[in-house]
């Protein structure tokens, strides 16, 4: 519970938002996966796939962002 919730706040820095995500992305593929083996339908890991899928959307959102910035 304690690394979800960092996570999360992290989100808000810039500087660790991707390393974050990143993170949060691996949370959510285990969270998956424990779905997946124990049987349970579909429907019970959709709030993991939609957060993946939100995670994903923001490292690509950074990193475009990031790519995009000329050097100072």
């Amino acid at each position: 519970m304690l690394a979800p919730s960092l996570g999360a706040l992290a989100l808000l820095v810039p500087t660790f938002r991707i390393p974050a995500a990143a993170g949060l992305c691996v949370l959510m593929v285990g969270a998956i996966q424990t779905h997946h083996r124990n049987g349970d339908p579909v429907t019970d890991s959709l709030e993991a796939i939609h957060l993946l899928i939100l995670l994903v959307c923001i490292i690509l959102v950074t990193a475009g962002r990031t790519r995009g910035r000329q050097p100072a």
